[in-house]
């Protein structure tokens, strides 16, 4: 028990000094957008982090389709293999949640081969769910990020909406 009082004051100490150089570091992520989404669906809406930033496009006709954009200068820590894919399906009049395994999928993101899996199976009211694995992009000036990408849209969505992204400095 001391010992969680005697490091816990290091622990506050430890995340405050991350946060000032994060700071710093922030400025130079390059950020990763959709033309194309902003064209579609108008302007993302943007939301600054300790780490970083979050940009989210959405469908105006359609809440069943998004992009998110988390970039970050920090690795963000994934998987090492595709989880099953979480869904619900109705039987005897119950939903019942169902896992169904998968395979990687691969698409070109800015010149890049990424990773993306299926998250979610479509759910009440809710379209079919990707993400990506971390991926670092380095802008031509050098800065560099990290990017995890969500996609609440179809498997061939997620692929053309991945391939229309590109980095700004």
């Amino acid at each position: 028990m001391r010992f969680i009082f005697f490091a816990l004051p290091l622990l506050v100490l430890s995340s405050c000094s991350q946060s000032s150089s994060t700071s710093t570091e922030q400025k130079n992520i390059p950020v990763l957008k959709s033309s194309t989404r902003e064209t579609s669906w108008g302007k993302a809406k943007k939301s600054q982090s300790a780490d970083g930033y979050e940009l989210s496009y959405e469908n105006p006709q359609n809440r069943s389709e998004s992009l998110t954009i988390k970039g970050s200068p920090n690795f963000f820590f994934g998987l090492t293999y595709p989880p099953d894919i979480k869904g619900e399906k109705l039987v005897d009049g119950k939903m019942i949640e169902t896992r169904t395994p998968q395979v990687w999928q691969k698409t070109k993101v800015a010149g890049k081969n990424i990773y993306f899996y299926q998250s979610h199976f479509p759910m009440r009211g809710r379209g079919p769910r990707f993400k990506t694995l971390c991926t670092n992009f380095q802008a031509p000036n050098g800065a560099e990020g990290f990017y995890l990408i969500e996609i609440e849209g179809t498997k061939n969505q997620a692929q053309q909406w991945l391939s229309e992204l590109n980095l700004r400095h």
